[in-house]
């Protein structure tokens, strides 16, 4: 009553708020704002109905417990990567439609050791009468709450159009409080009609068309922010999580057919990004040994470097490093992100170095050049008088890829190159007999 009463006499002053607009960019500047610490009183996040209408909530995928979740699909993959998450959000029961592979086996034991209880089929839905005896098998095991089917394999499209024609026609009778009933995959042109006619009809019914479907990072794709839209745009490829967060959001968007690309994002310019640091002036920068201190990201911002840096390109450093980082460590480091980024074409893609020597490659022990000595000499003109550091290479058995770390040396540097295969110590010791060292 006494702070109520001195606040409203105005001898007491209420603690000062930032109140930040509705919106995920308003949300992430905030959290920026408390994790550097820099805020005096409050941070508020405002919910309330602006002109733009009430705050979207994307609603995920909830099982029951005690309700069937089918899932059907054509490949070990993106069908699978999706039943994971279905267990994560609740399933207990799950029936699994596929070809029992290594890795159905290797999931299904996972699941199992979770509490959930799972059987896995492979007969050939486009009979009608082993569709029927799939959703007959799910519905004593409990009700069927979603029935969920991953397309991914182009050559299946003939018998996919005939199985996803018996399971809506058998579902329509024998599930009537079905919650989910949606089509995945790369092109929609096999089951749109299909699922048209449900939405048509009253039911349950997603066509959701993802383009170039894949489990890893590919070249063209950054992150893989997600973005839905009625109509197909360009293809660019998608990863799994990505997949499965976009059916989230078409699940909850209540639309028929939606369509799902990845959006390419570019790397962030890392001084751009700290210039706009209250206080940070990057213009006062006079050569690259500048210091981030010099131009104001003092201890006292560091939290905000540290969290940039994080954030606009994935690197982790300690608070107590981030204000002496120079102007050129963080070029260098905008440069290694860049570089990462770019596709390298070729063989390149697979082969890291290229040995143009052919004979130098073929040698199981050779020279490297050192601040000792810049030049290569042949294995007959070594001096056994002479220390040498052997280096064995970890991968690959390239001597040029240890050349970065034999030009720092101050002694003389020798490789093996183990091509051959063997025992290390065998190896060695009969390259330095050979050699007299």
């Amino acid at each position: 009553m006494l702070v109520s009463e001195g606040i409203s006499r105005g001898h007491v002053s209420p603690l000062p708020a930032a109140t930040y607009t509705p919106g995920a960019a308003a949300a992430a500047r905030a959290l920026r704002l408390l994790s550097a610490s820099h805020h005096l009183g409050r941070v508020l996040l405002s919910l309330q109905i602006g002109e733009q209408g009430p705050t979207s909530v994307v609603s995920l995928i909830r099982c029951l417990p005690g309700n069937t979740s089918l899932v059907v699909c054509d490949r070990d993959g993106l069908g699978l990567e999706f039943a994971d998450t279905l267990v994560r959000r609740g399933a207990k029961i799950l029936h699994l439609h596929c070809h029992e592979t290594a890795y159905v086996q290797y999931k299904v034991k996972q699941w199992e050791s979770q509490g959930v209880s799972v059987i896995v089929s492979s007969e050939d839905i486009s009979n009608g009468d082993r569709a029927f005896e799939l959703i007959n098998d799910c519905k004593q095991r409990g009700a069927i709450d979603g029935l969920f089917i991953f397309a991914t394999d182009k050559e299946k499209t003939p018998q996919l159009e005939t199985a996803i024609s018996n399971l809506d026609s058998i579902t329509r009778i024998a599930c009537p409080n079905i919650r989910y009933f949606a089509v995945i995959g790369e092109d929609d042109t096999t089951w749109r009609d299909i699922v048209n006619r449900r939405a048509h009809d009253g039911l349950p019914a997603l066509s959701l068309c993802v383009d170039s479907i894949h489990r890893y990072k590919v070249t063209g794709e950054v992150n893989g922010n997600v973005t839905l839209s009625a109509k197909g745009g360009k293809k660019v490829p998608i990863l799994w999580n990505n997949a499965i967060i976009a059916l989230d959001k078409a699940l909850a968007s209540g639309e028929t057919v939606v369509y799902a690309h990845a959006q390419a994002r570019s790397v962030s310019n890392i001084l751009k990004e700290l210039s706009k640091i209250p206080g940070v002036n990057i213009t006062n920068a006079a050569t690259g040994r500048t210091t981030l201190e010099q131009v104001g990201a003092d201890a006292g911002r560091a939290r905000e470097v540290c969290n940039l840096l994080e954030r606009t390109i994935g690197v982790h450093i300690e608070e107590e490093i981030a204000p002496k980082l120079t102007i050129a460590q963080l070029q260098n480091l905008q440069k290694d992100v860049e570089d990462v980024e770019k596709d390298p074409g070729g063989f390149a893609a697979y082969f890291s170095e290229f040995q143009s020597d052919e004979l130098e490659a073929t040698l199981d022990f050779c020279i490297l050049p050192s601040l000792r000595d810049q030049s290569k000499e042949a294995l007959n003109a070594i001096d056994s008088d002479q220390e040498f550091l052997c280096i064995i290479p970890g991968f690959e058995g390239h001597q040029r890829r240890l050349a970065e770390v034999s030009r720092r040396l101050r002694m003389r540097t020798a490789m093996l190159n183990l091509h051959r295969g063997g025992d290390l110590a065998t190896i060695a010791e009969e390259k330095a007999q050979v050699s007299g060292l």
